[in-house]
């Protein structure tokens, strides 16, 4: 058992899973690969940070591929796993203590979103969107969600896909 994990796909066959097992008496999150053709998994370095209601994303950038993972209960940081080096490392502040967001890959994987998500401090439910461009330096706030959400699922869904009547 697992408390609120996050997976984000990092290939076509591949999904990056980061939780705490209920069980465990840890300062940090537990993070795996799953090869969906394999059918294994890979350990890999945990967390710098525990984070319950985490947001996870991939991102492909020029100098390598990476996941983030943003907020989750009570943190306000955000952490970038080298997929290349298998390393972990500080990334930029998102501005609140936010769990329970949804972060999803846009722009050919060059950009995230992170959507909505619950204030740690208030449990007030966030209505922000946030961006993160590929130098990963920064969250910007890019808009707002007319209906504040927290704990759903962001999907991004090419232009060409959607039916005229959309």
């Amino acid at each position: 058992k697992i408390n609120r994990p996050c997976m984000a796909k990092i290939s076509e066959h591949e999904a990056f899973i980061t939780a705490v097992p209920k069980d465990a008496a840890t300062d940090s999150n537990f993070a795996w690969i799953f090869n969906i053709q394999s059918n294994t998994w890979e350990n890999l370095p945990r967390t710098l940070e525990k984070r319950i209601g985490v947001s996870c994303g991939f991102l492909n950038t020029a100098s390598g591929r990476f996941v983030v993972l943003a907020g989750g209960y009570p943190s306000s940081t955000t952490e970038i796993f080298n997929l290349d080096t298998r390393t972990w490392s500080l990334g930029p502040d998102i501005g609140v203590n936010l769990y329970g967001g949804s972060m999803v890959s846009v722009s050919d994987d060059h950009q995230l979103l992170l959507v909505g998500g619950f204030n740690g401090i208030t449990s007030q439910v966030m209505s922000e969107i946030r961006r993160m461009n590929e130098s990963m330096a920064s969250w910007e706030t890019v808009g707002q969600l007319t209906t504040a959400r927290a704990l759903t699922v962001a999907l991004a869904v090419p232009i060409g896909d959607l039916p005229p009547l959309c």
